[in-house]
């Protein structure tokens, strides 16, 4: 299982307001691993995320 910190480091730098789909090519393009990638995929598609803490709310609710 995929932690929020483990998300977050692989998210640092990214420019929010950020969709899914931005927050899963930038994990991957910053090194985040399969199952950081497979836990943003699970993100709501129809929301827009301000800061890392809308991040880690929503992966809460989907983990």
């Amino acid at each position: 299982m995929v932690s929020t910190a483990d998300v977050q480091q692989s998210l640092g730098g990214i420019d929010y307001p950020a969709d899914k789909g931005k927050l899963v090519n930038y994990a991957k393009q910053h090194g985040g691993s399969n199952d950081i990638v497979n836990a943003l995929n699970k993100l709501p598609g129809d929301k827009e995320f301000h800061d890392a803490a809308d991040v880690n709310e929503a992966l809460g609710k989907s983990m």
